[in-house]
């Protein structure tokens, strides 16, 4: 006891020394870890109002991936199409991250996407080629309702493209910022749902996330919410993982200890989720705190429970917040989350096949609508910035892509 507390004070204070943005920085050196509208006048034809395909309850039930799936490749998926993304039409920077920017684009009938762009000369130089070479890798296995769908993937001397579903109702995070408060708790459930199966659908796949947050949420135009950003997911190969990724306030206990981190590591960050959307605060971060004294609070502290909240909410975070991922809720399978008191009056396969009316749904002017976004106009558009020719070596790197 005496060394792991050792352990883990060395830890806290190898963190407040640190220099770090938004995003946990990684932990070991040789393991890099790695958002529509086509006619208004006819949207009930509209591609991302259907679900991508009818569900039944055997499929809902059953998310196991089986030995034929395992051995497809990205094109047997058949979730992508080759788009010429150099050649669509840009509108508007949607978001940014440290490594790229996001567009809204449309081609030449008008159909709007997001698209990805990275340079791959930042890439290379931040060490993140093989995280964005995962993410695409992963993207091109997912096919689900509640996840971003990679429609196409592109590179050309400079830059790489990855094509994206636009979901017109923005950040889940401009959502709660714009109430200014605790969200309405059929909302909050209704967002829940979605996220939970999505999850249970990746954790089927032996896929883990990482990276939940409500910025990595966003909703689509008929209100619901969906899963985008697969940097942090990775396939699990043996029982645990230990790179310390995703973004702080959401870490488990697990991962910041160094101790390995499996799927359990995703429902501790639905617990912080959850909480977040129905109290509007953090359970474990308050303003000020710095990094080591949040990484300290999230292993130690207990969280103060929500008031005002029904009891089965209540009941369902104090089961998704325990320290000990053995004995969280969905450590026997993500099932049982949905199978919660909290969710009865939820049928998955009927909120798969999108046939339960969301709390909100985005009011939409026309097909390239931004109002649910931040601006960002003021940012250099990465497409145009000029970066030294790579090398043959360096350019080999993205051959994978």
């Amino acid at each position: 006891m005496e060394d792991h507390q050792g352990k883990l004070e060395a830890f806290f204070q190898a963190a407040t020394k640190q220099e770090r943005g938004d995003d946990l920085t990684e932990r070991t050196a040789d393991e890099t870890e790695l958002t529509d509208v086509k006619s208004w006048h006819d949207t009930s034809n509209h591609r991302l109002l259907q679900p991508i395909k009818k569900y039944s309850a055997s499929e809902v039930t059953d998310t196991t991936i089986n030995e034929s799936e395992e051995s497809k490749t990205d094109e047997d998926w058949g979730s992508q199409r080759h788009i010429d993304c150099k050649n669509l039409k840009r509108h508007k920077i949607l978001g940014e991250g440290a490594f790229g920017q996001v567009w809204l684009v449309s081609d030449a009938d008008e159909q709007p996407y997001a698209l990805k762009v990275f340079s791959k000369y930042d890439l290379i130089v931040e060490k993140q080629v093989e995280t964005v070479l995962r993410e695409r890798h992963i993207m091109s296995q997912l096919s689900h309702p509640f996840l971003c769908q990679l429609l196409s993937a592109d590179q050309d001397a400079n830059l790489i493209y990855m094509l994206l579903d636009f979901h017109a109702g923005g950040e889940l995070y401009s959502v709660i910022e714009r109430h200014q408060g605790p969200l309405p708790e059929k909302q909050v459930v209704f967002y829940t749902a979605c996220i939970a199966d999505a999850l249970y659908y990746m954790h089927g796949r032996n896929i883990v996330y990482r990276d939940l947050k409500p910025e990595n949420v966003v909703i689509d135009m008929s209100g619901y919410s969906v899963l985008v950003d697969f940097s942090y997911a990775k396939r699990m190969i043996g029982d645990k993982v230990y790179t310390l990724c995703g973004t702080p306030r959401f870490a488990s206990p697990e991962m910041i200890e160094g101790i390995g981190h499996s799927f359990s590591t995703d429902h501790w960050s639905l617990g912080i989720l959850l909480y977040e959307m129905i109290t509007g605060e953090s359970p474990f971060y308050y303003e000020g705190t710095d990094e080591a004294a949040l990484y300290r609070s999230i292993v130690e502290d207990e969280y103060k429970s929500p008031v005002g909240a029904s009891e089965s909410a209540v009941d369902i975070i104090s089961r998704l917040l325990v320290k000990d991922p053995n004995g969280r809720f969905g450590c026997k399978g993500d099932g049982e989350i949905l199978r919660h008191a909290w969710f009865r009056n939820f049928d998955v396969v009927a909120l798969r096949n999108r046939e339960i009316q969301s709390p909100w749904v985005p009011f939409l002017a026309h097909d390239l609508d931004t109002r649910y976004f931040d601006n960002w106009d003021d940012l250099n558009d990465k497409v145009e910035e000029r970066h030294p020719k790579l090398l043959a070596a360096e350019a080999a790197l993205f051959d994978e892509f």
